[in-house]
């Protein structure tokens, strides 16, 4: 173990003086990533004075943020057909075993993972389709209640994690007054925003706001023929229903039947 402190403020100052007692250790693993040992001038409501550092970590990517649209989902799975996927990959799976078995360097078994995932990848494209994210947009939200919402969730991992009874009462004060005003803040917003749409839609003429609900539920046109057991296709509504009524039904001819009194139709 390695001791972290440099010669620095004070980390405890109070009404019966000042002191050094509080330590950073670290391990020998991890102390090339801690640097830049400090305490903070900061004022605290503890006696402890605040202790700072910084961690750097070792990487050979240079930018380890998404950017917009880089998704590491690529299939929708939860409309594919999982039967035949998962037939395909077990009947590859023995064949992938060996490849990776049979690797003998680290070229090769990179090879090896590479050509599994590029067929993996043929196979799931093959029974799944692509995976369209949806951008959700809320055109009520703002800056303020992102901010107001990142404190509350902070206050609410801080209340949690003291263990000191006075600090805990303290901190949930603050988290439920904080917590209040994103609520009617929230609620504000959200009232604001019907309203204004509301008195927009007042000034836009009904088929506008017709068309706009309809959007989305375009009707499929109704389908006039059928492929036949021949392999023919009824060319007219009349012979698609005439196929229905022998396809459905046991009799599809009308017999007449005459009696003395009149005529009659039956099935």
């Amino acid at each position: 173990m390695i001791i972290e402190n440099e010669k620095n403020n004070p980390t405890i100052s109070g009404p019966s003086g000042e002191g050094w007692i509080d330590i950073t250790v670290k391990t020998i693993y991890s102390a090339h990533s801690i640097h830049n040992w400090r305490v903070s001038e900061e004022c605290m409501q503890s006696d402890h004075n605040l202790i700072l550092f910084d961690l750097q970590f070792q990487s050979n990517k240079k930018n380890l943020r998404r950017t917009a649209g880089d998704f590491t989902r690529k299939f929708s799975t939860q409309v594919g057909n999982w039967n035949s996927f998962q037939l395909r990959v077990k009947k590859c799976s023995q064949q992938w075993r060996d490849w990776v078995n049979s690797a003998t360097t680290k070229d090769k078994l990179d090879k090896s993972i590479t050509e599994i995932w590029s067929i993996l990848g043929e196979i799931s494209q093959e029974y799944f389709p692509p995976f369209l994210p949806k951008t959700k947009y809320a055109q009520w939200w703002s800056p303020n209640l992102h901010a107001l919402r990142k404190q509350v969730n902070a206050l609410k991992r801080r209340v949690k994690r003291w263990k000191t009874y006075d600090l805990k009462e303290i901190s949930k004060t603050r988290f439920k007054a904080i917590k209040n005003l994103y609520k009617s803040e929230l609620l504000e917003v959200k009232q604001d925003s019907w309203r204004n749409f509301c008195a927009e839609s007042s000034k836009i003429p009904h088929w506008e706001m017709y068309k706009a609900c309809k959007a989305g539920f375009t009707r499929q046109p109704v389908p006039t023929s059928l492929t036949l057991q021949d392999g023919f296709t009824t060319t007219s509504e009349k012979e698609t229903v005439k196929a229905l009524l022998q396809k459905f039904f046991l009799v599809t001819l009308l017999h007449k039947t005459v009696v003395k009194k009149g005529t009659s139709w039956r099935k």
